[in-house]
């Protein structure tokens, strides 16, 4: 296949790379102004309920059957906000907070009904505080300034011995893990080893250097872009073909590919979530026993 048209594949493929990630920070932005709120209600929130239970305290005859019922709806609400914060927004902060917020409300029942309750709620908080909290956003800033400083990078004249690719399976793949196979794809796909006498000769023409240029922004995009949707095999994956691929092309012993080697090092030894744990347990058993105590 011609060097224009692996050109255009992987102009059209940068095209929709942006677009996934335009989509992805325009849902990041939503949910952050979401999360502002929530956090900002889970701040007031305590206040204001406090009051409104003060005013229970004073009704005759209703106040301990309210107050009951009242704290059994907080704890179902902020339970339901910990799962929702996690599942949508991977909001592991807010959750552990809203979860708390929930215990709290149940230890203040004083229900022996509930410890089920409180010590399922326990465990999924001992689960939070052990999941990672990299600095996605610290992350994502240092990729990005590496990629636009793509162009003032050093080439290495000397051809490397071999060029090869590792491949990937097709089966199973997403489709971001499908446009990062494609650029690796289009990429060997037009370089070659030129010897003549076993003297080494410049590999790439003009064209094909910036060929390269546009796969290494590529790659950087798509390990972003696998940052934010907490794909963690793949992050990895792209950032040691960015690494291999500045090791192989770029001058090594000049302080520009030094220092972005440092950065994608630094990028790789971020530790990803991974899979986060499931906190819907206590929720379910709540809304169990709060049938169970409806039923006639």
């Amino acid at each position: 296949m011609s060097l224009d048209t692996r050109s255009r594949e992987l102009a059209d493929l940068s095209g929709t790379v942006d677009s996934m990630i335009a989509a992805n920070q325009q849902f990041d932005n939503q949910l952050s102004t979401l999360t502002r709120q929530v956090d900002s209600q889970l701040e007031d929130l305590p206040l204001r309920i406090a009051r409104i239970e003060r005013t229970l305290d004073k009704i005759p005859g209703v106040a301990n059957q309210a107050r009951s019922a009242w704290l059994l709806a907080e704890a179902e609400y902020f339970m339901r906000i910990a799962n929702a914060q996690l599942n949508l927004a991977g909001n592991v902060d807010v959750s552990l907070r809203a979860l708390a917020l929930a215990d709290e409300k149940l230890r203040d029942l004083a229900d022996p009904g509930l410890t089920r309750v409180r010590s399922l709620l326990s465990d999924e908080q001992t689960a939070l505080r052990a999941v990672p909290r990299p600095d996605a956003e610290g992350i994502i800033l240092a990729l990005g300034s590496l990629a636009r400083s793509l162009d003032t990078l050093p080439l290495n004249r000397d051809a490397p011995g071999r060029f090869g690719s590792t491949g990937s399976a097709e089966k199973n793949e997403s489709g971001l893990q499908r446009a990062w196979r494609v650029i690796t794809d289009a990429f060997f796909s037009i370089v070659s080893v030129k010897r003549d006498d076993n003297a080494v000769k410049p590999l790439m023409s003009a064209a094909e250097e910036s060929m390269l240029i546009r796969t290494l922004d590529i790659e950087l995009q798509i390990s972003r872009l696998a940052l934010i949707r907490n794909e963690k095999d793949l992050y990895q994956r792209s950032l040691q073909a960015v690494t291999e691929r500045l090791e192989l092309y770029f001058d090594t012993e000049s302080a520009e590919v030094i220092a972005a080697l440092a950065a994608v090092d630094k990028a790789a030894t971020a530790e990803l979530p991974g899979e986060l744990p499931n906190i819907s347990g206590s929720l379910a058993l709540l809304l169990g026993v709060r049938n169970e105590a409806a039923a006639p």
